[in-house]
């Protein structure tokens, strides 16, 4: 796992040391250790296809203390495929603490339907900001 901080943004990048192989339908993986950007913990990621769609979930924990005076956190994760295919995610923040899940859709038709496909999961990038106007950094 490499860690980056650059004027309070992070930047995680992480290649799992076991990829999981996806049958054309479902996956998850967990992350072992667990990839944290702003104190916050992704855990896992799972992912189920029908057709061209490809339905991402990434789980994370949002930590008590990070929220003490309501403040918010942003980030942006990109799965990446074998094969070089990968996934970013909207933007999204973050509010309170506890479990999360951030569920994003992903439409493949455009690119030869690559979800209908058996998917090996090579790794995750995970880019993130604190405070109300903070602006993330390019995923790369």
């Amino acid at each position: 796992m490499r860690l980056r901080s650059l004027l309070g943004f992070t930047i995680i990048t992480a290649m799992l040391a076991a990829p999981t192989l996806a049958t054309a339908g479902a996956d998850h993986k967990v992350f072992r250790p667990v990839i944290k950007a702003n104190n916050h913990s992704f855990y896992g990621v799972s992912v189920d296809s029908e057709r061209c769609l490809l339905a991402v979930k990434v789980y994370y924990f949002a930590p008590k203390n990070e929220y003490a005076d309501s403040d918010e956190h942003r980030f942006r994760i990109k799965v990446e495929f074998a094969g070089g295919v990968e996934v970013v995610t909207r933007p999204f923040t973050n509010r309170t603490p506890g479990s999360r899940t951030l569920y994003h859709a992903h439409r493949t038709a455009r690119a030869n339907c690559w979800a209908r496909k058996p998917l090996e999961i090579k790794g995750i990038r995970v880019v993130s900001c604190h405070g109300k106007k903070c602006k993330l950094p390019k995923l790369r």
